[in-house]
């Protein structure tokens, strides 16, 4: 797929200053530190962390992660830094499954504390909501002359109005069209939530087509 995913957006990290990982045997451990301050100021203090956990092979594993603070992520970068919470944690589980030609992954992320206030333009209301998201994503390679793969994947998220669509169904297909160049595509629906009483958030849905050729050398 071309989109980030709902869990990467609300969950990724805008600067990593150190990362330990060790390798023991079925179990892979990895231990971040970041500067996860909120507001916009010249504090370099690395004052959040994260550490995840890898079980099992390359071909079928569980992950489980924990990170300190979410606030710091790209979902949250267009809202008001008062309105985003200073310290909210989160974690998240995925799992992932190849079978021969056939891939199946699956990711579940939650925050541990309210983020803030997500829909600033609803004067109404200053929920203090928890988000959390859950994706599933289906591959399958096309041929071994072609080494093409197609994929469709299905996300949802809760308490995200504003920030995220409330599910998005995705189509992805890639190829490569030289021996160095790799093209992707994914179309994509997204549905917008429903509440009642807001003109802003009234179940809309929308349709987008992402195109992104890939170069390695």
């Amino acid at each position: 797929m071309v989109n980030d995913t709902f869990a990467l957006e609300l969950a990724e990290t805008n600067e990593t200053a150190f990362v330990a990982m060790a390798d023991l045997d079925m179990v892979d451990i990895a231990a971040y530190a970041f500067n996860g301050a909120v507001r916009d100021t010249d504090d370099d203090t690395l004052n959040s962390y994260g550490i995840s956990f890898l079980i099992g092979s390359e071909a079928m594993n569980v992950k489980l992660d924990y990170i300190s603070n979410l606030g710091d992520a790209d979902a949250y970068t267009d809202l008001d830094d008062a309105e985003v919470a200073e310290v909210a944690g989160g974690y998240s589980v995925s799992a992932h499954a190849g079978m021969d030609v056939f891939t199946v992954d699956f990711e579940y992320l939650s925050a541990l504390d309210p983020i803030g206030d997500l829909d600033q333009e609803d004067e109404t209301t200053s929920t203090y909501g928890e988000v959390e998201s859950i994706g599933i994503e289906f591959g399958m390679t096309v041929g071994n002359e072609c080494e093409c793969a197609v994929a469709v994947g299905f996300q949802s998220s809760d308490n995200a109005e504003g920030i995220l669509p409330e599910t998005r169904v995705s189509v992805g297909y890639m190829r490569p069209i030289f021996e160095v160049l790799t093209l992707n595509t994914e179309i994509y629906f997204d549905k917008d939530y429903d509440i009642s009483g807001n003109a802003d958030h009234n179940g809309d849905s929308g349709t987008g087509l992402l195109i992104d050729i890939a170069a390695s050398f």
